[in-house]
């Protein structure tokens, strides 16, 4: 060429850019020529550059020698001598990214197969293809000492994205991420509270925390991740792979779910795994599963791994034996047979080939030993501080680099090539000195951040009890905070079990008690308190409660129980757990949670139907939360997610409604309200929509069907605003109501309501239910579902609703020409149990049911049992059935 410039175009421009990186006398290399050159010369990354007239920041590499022959048999496990007998899974692979490349699909694939069967060379056979074009790559490398914690792949792959690796300041992080969204067109205050824990920031300056109930932020966060990576993939074909899914956690799991249904343009989704693979991942994606190879596939592979080395027939013939057409078998077989320092006799395992190969003369094993510690991937930084001598370690590096051990991981590190190469290197280690390794490293970790639940693991298998479980109680509350619930149950499951090994004693039940608690709420939370999990959990934390009742830690724990069983359809046990908690107060011992203890007190006894103690509770609560300075009303240790005062608040406007009194119902809900609307979230909103449900319940009962129905679209409203999955059910329930209620519609969100394990008030839901079957002309089917109801109040103990569903059976009863004998009676029942229960508007109801039956029927004393009943009414309270009553009277 001898004219200037004669020769134009992506490649002579990118050489001339790479020309300007190189020192004198050094010889550099884009990525895409390092794939094509890696097992012929040793390559040294230099950085990534952002190239002018590259679109891309392209990776440098230094030539630093020439590699042997037994260097370039292990850089070519990637390369034509691992591909034999995949080539029907390399055809559905390159057809899927032509697909997806072109705009023409959506494609979502898995590689499914056992340790070493070739997932991961096919993977990368992709990815050097990709690698040559204008296209994306995002991976998401998973690893097993990351299995809980949540989204941590994710993480890594977004400070790639940012550069920011090296980057310890929180301000300078989120600067980075700022100025990212910003280039791709993302608006930075509706996704940055999202991405920025996922580096570490868990409170970015300048952004507002989300105000969501902790499952709905990390669906909020997969939102966020799945809109970054469309972003990312908008312009230009893109690329990502998620390798051994099996070790995923399940957040990533959920996220890689979300990718693949949500089809992203000109985007392969291209995940592998061990089987069993997770099913969400099998039915979002097609699975292509790798199958041993057959003899002439293995001796093909052993002529191209041998090259001009020939092998002898019986030495072949031993390793299509014994590699059982293994790829990595036949690789590591047909090293050592090339090996000239290798003993004669092969290795029978896999996992003895690798043994031997660390053995080999030269090979760095107290390296590779700590590194393996580390985990699969592992950073310098930290084995840096774990070595005697921290100036050789490059060196050292290098060395198992060249001899196939690590390599340059994706995330940034290193990785050992293969995890059975890892566990080798890990089982190699003497137990204590491996015990001492993992418990420095936990010590590091510590120092550096690192994920809480990593840092457990280690102190758990550094055999340091105490700290693993006290670091795997924090892991599981973060996981909690960011609705990872599975992740936090496993945690809380591992700690348990370390828990079982302690001597008993208290502090063993002590511990033993929040890792129940703590684990009953996540699978609460996933699975709804119907679970037999949380069921198991919480007896066990009864029991533990009966165990330890001197101890003051243990009333927040007995109120959490409390308020389970009083929710969960059990009044009964409630009422042990509450009685355990007044004698607390009375006692003494729990005088510093007297305030909590009544407003407890105040609502197992409006469940139980006896309101006038509940009204006496309800004050001396309310009376010693007032007490209090402004600045300790609630106790740190309240153990609900509703703010207390305004609980007992509504609490008293219940009370005061059902006993007569509805101008102090109306002032206590007004206070109740304004009580929750200056509690900040997460309470603030919690309670609100609790006052409000109960509003719309009040409502509800006194027949005022708009305003219930209104009030419980609020509710649902909330439940929508904050992701409260709870309110959105319950307020459902009142916010249908209207005078055409579909009889199914109300049915399903009766039993919707009963899945998630909410079986309080399921009476007065079926009360109801029974009056729409009644309308829509089904009196038996009506009757059958009042029996119901009256069977729920006999297991639950939930007496509050005893008079109504008595007397809607006895009206029903004598619309279907039943025993009116019978009808009568329950009527009278009703009106007896309503004085008892001191329940004013439901004498009343009862009373004029009595009173407005035909001549024939109506007992004589009829006149004296409504007089009582209207004596019974504030005469501040206006309601209709009031005036009914005095109209009767009057004539």
């Amino acid at each position: 060429v001898t004219e200037k410039d004669s020769i134009v175009g992506v490649t002579p421009n990118l050489a001339a850019r790479l020309q300007s990186e190189a020192e004198p006398g050094m010889v550099v290399v884009s990525d895409v020529t390092q794939h094509l050159v890696e097992s012929d010369f040793h390559l040294a990354s230099v950085g990534f550059r952002n190239l002018k007239g590259i679109s891309r920041p392209v990776e440098v590499f230094a030539v630093t020698s020439e590699r042997n022959t037994l260097e370039r048999l292990s850089s070519e496990r990637y390369r034509r001598a691992s591909l034999h007998g995949h080539g029907d899974a390399i055809a559905s692979l390159s057809e899927g990214w032509s697909q997806a490349a072109t705009g023409h699909a959506s494609v979502n694939m898995m590689l499914m197969g056992e340790a070493g069967i070739g997932k991961s060379r096919l993977a990368a056979h992709l990815r050097d293809a990709v690698a040559v074009q204008e296209a994306d790559l995002l991976d998401l490398g998973c690893f097993p000492y990351y299995t809980n914690s949540a989204l941590w792949p994710v993480g890594r792959l977004l400070e790639r994205q940012l550069d920011i690796r090296g980057e310890r300041d929180p301000a300078a992080r989120v600067s980075a991420l700022e100025r990212h969204l910003q280039d791709l067109g993302l608006d930075s205050d509706s996704v940055v509270p999202f991405l920025a824990p996922l580096i570490g920031v868990n409170k970015p300056p300048g952004y507002a925390l989300p105000e969501l109930d902790p499952t709905a932020l990390l669906q909020a966060v997969l939102t966020a991740v799945t809109a970054w990576i469309r972003a990312l993939s908008h312009d230009r074909p893109t690329l990502v792979i998620a390798e051994d899914t099996h070790w995923a956690d399940p957040s990533t799991v959920g996220l890689l779910s979300m990718l693949c249904d949500a089809a992203l343009p000109q985007t392969m989704v291209l995940m592998t795994s061990r089987p069993p693979a997770r099913r969400e991942l099998l039915d979002a994606a097609t699975t292509i599963p790798l199958d041993h190879l057959d003899q002439s596939d293995v001796r093909a592979m052993i002529a191209d791994l041998a090259g001009d080395d020939q092998l002898a027939d019986d030495v072949v013939d031993s390793i299509v034996a014994r590699s059982e057409g293994v790829p990595l078998a036949v690789e590591e077989l047909t090293r050592a047979a090339l090996n000239p320092t290798s003993e004669a006799r092969f290795p029978v395992k896999l996992q003895e080939l690798f043994t031997s190969r660390l053995e080999e003369t030269g090979v760095d094993l107290p390296l590779a030993q700590l590194a393996a510690t580390l985990g699969n991937v592992f950073d310098t930084e930290a084995l840096a501080r774990l070595v005697k001598n921290p100036a050789r370690l490059a060196q050292r590096l290098q060395s198992l680099v060249e001899q196939d051990i690590i390599e340059k991981a994706h995330s940034g590190g290193y990785r050992f090539v293969h995890s059975l190469l890892r566990d080798a290197a890990y089982e190699t280690q003497i137990m204590g000195e491996r015990r001492q390794a993992h418990a420095d490293i936990a010590t590091i970790l510590d120092q550096t951040g690192e994920d809480q639940a990593v840092i457990a693991h280690h102190f758990d298998l550094a055999g340091d009890i105490g700290q693993a479980i006290a670091r795997y109680i924090t892991a599981l509350q973060d996981a909690q905070a960011r609705g990872a619930h599975t992740e936090a149950i496993t945690l809380a499951s591992r700690a348990l079990e370390l828990v079982a090994t302690i001597p008993d004693g208290p502090e063993h039940s002590m511990t033993e008690l929040g890792l129940l608690m703590l684990r009953g709420l996540s699978v609460a939370s996933m699975r709804g308190y119907a679970a037999p999990e949380v069921e198991h959990d919480y007896r066990r934390a009864v029991a533990i409660s009966e165990e330890l009742q001197d101890a003051p830690e243990t009333m927040p724990a007995a109120i959490a129980l409390w308020s389970f069983y009083l929710v969960n359809g059990d009044v009964g046990t409630a009422a042990t757990l509450a009685g355990r908690l007044q004698a607390r107060v009375f006692d003494g011992s729990g005088a510093w949670f007297a305030p909590e203890v009544a407003g407890c007190i105040g609502w197992q006894r409006v469940f139980e139907g006896e309101l006038v103690p509940a009204a006496t509770a309800f004050r001396q609560s309310v009376e010693g939360f007032e007490q209090r300075p402004d600045d300790q009303k609630i106790s740190e240790y309240w153990p609900l997610p509703n703010d207390p005062i305004a609980v007992m608040l509504i609490g008293q406007a219940v009370v005061s409604l059902l006993t007569g009194d509805a101008a102090a119902a109306t002032e206590a809900e007004t206070l109740a309200i304004a009580r929750a609307g200056e509690v900040p979230f997460p309470r603030g909103p919690f309670s609100m929509a609790f006052v409000k449900v109960y509003m719309a319940w009040l409502r509800f009962i006194s027949g005022d069907r708009e305003a219930a129905a209104a009030l419980g679209s609020e509710v649902v409203g909330i439940g929508q605003q904050h992701g409260y999955a709870y309110w959105m059910a319950l307020g459902s329930i009142y916010s249908g109501i209207n005078e055409q209620q579909d009889v199914a519609a109300f049915s399903s969100s009766i039993e919707m309501l009963r899945s998630i394990g909410h079986e309080a008030f399921r009476a007065s839901y079926l009360n109801y239910l029974a009056v729409l079957q009644a309308d829509a002309g089904d009196l038996d089917g009506a009757l059958s579902t009042l029996n119901e109801g009256l069977l729920v109040i006999e297991k639950s103990g939930e007496r509050l609703h005893l008079p109504a569903l008595l007397r809607t059976n006895a009206m029903l009863s004598i619309r279907a020409g039943r025993d009116l004998d019978l009808a009568v009676a329950d009527l009278r029942q009703s009106v007896a149990v309503s004085v008892e229960q001191g329940n004013a508007m439901s004498v009343l109801r009862s009373s004029l049911a009595i009173a407005e039956l035909d001549p024939g029927l109506r007992p004589p004393d009829w006149s004296t049992m409504l007089e009582k009943a209207t004596a019974m009414i504030s005469e501040h309270t206006d309601w209709i059935d009031l005036l009914r009553a005095n109209q009767l009277l009057n004539s």
